[in-house]
């Protein structure tokens, strides 16, 4: 059961490069999650240059597999049944500060529309981002209420106010690009 807690703690994680949790036996436990370090990375770098087509479409691959992450997340997040209430204060705890990092990526998109205005062989590429943005907020809210379920008390109370930070800046970033 503790690296069925474990798992689920890391799929949660969503933008963050490597999750540190206590796991029962007290060992650190470190869980990477890829491809949401590697769209950020990307997204930072995008930039209006002679690349800017090849970027876009880099980028487009990468939130793709970031979404097939979230929703292999989702469908093993459905097999924990339940976790003890120690280990949910402990990943609520962990999760929490690792928001940040999640409305990070989402703002980054918004940041860079300019850039995105111009990725598509001189045209722009907001519909695509849009759709890829509706389809991440999708998954993580199935994602959330999946992982919602496993939680009581306070852990459910702080990991429903994430959720909701992220329904906000993704509503945001949505109508950003819906313009």
């Amino acid at each position: 059961m503790v690296a069925g807690r474990l798992l689920f703690a890391s799929i949660l994680a969503l933008s963050q490069g490597t999750l540190g949790l206590a796991a029962s036996a007290g060992a650190t436990v470190s869980t990477p999650f890829p491809t949401s370090v590697k769209l950020n990375s990307t997204l930072n770098g995008f930039i209006d240059n002679a690349q800017i087509t090849g970027t876009a479409l880099k980028l487009q691959g990468e939130a793709s597999d970031l979404l097939k992450d979230i929703k292999n997340g989702a469908f093993e997040a459905g097999k924990v049944s339940s976790i003890d209430p120690a280990d949910q204060e402990k990943i609520a705890d962990a999760i929490v500060p690792l928001s940040e990092n999640v409305v990070s990526l989402i703002n980054g998109f918004v940041a860079k529309k300019p850039v995105f205005q111009k990725a598509v062989l001189g045209g722009s590429a907001d519909g695509l981002v849009e759709k890829d943005l509706r389809d991440l907020k999708e998954a993580t809210d199935s994602l959330g209420q999946t992982a919602l379920k496993s939680f009581s008390g306070t852990p459910k109370d702080k990991a429903t106010s994430v959720l909701k930070e992220f329904d906000e800046h993704f509503a945001n970033a949505i109508k950003t690009f819906s313009i």
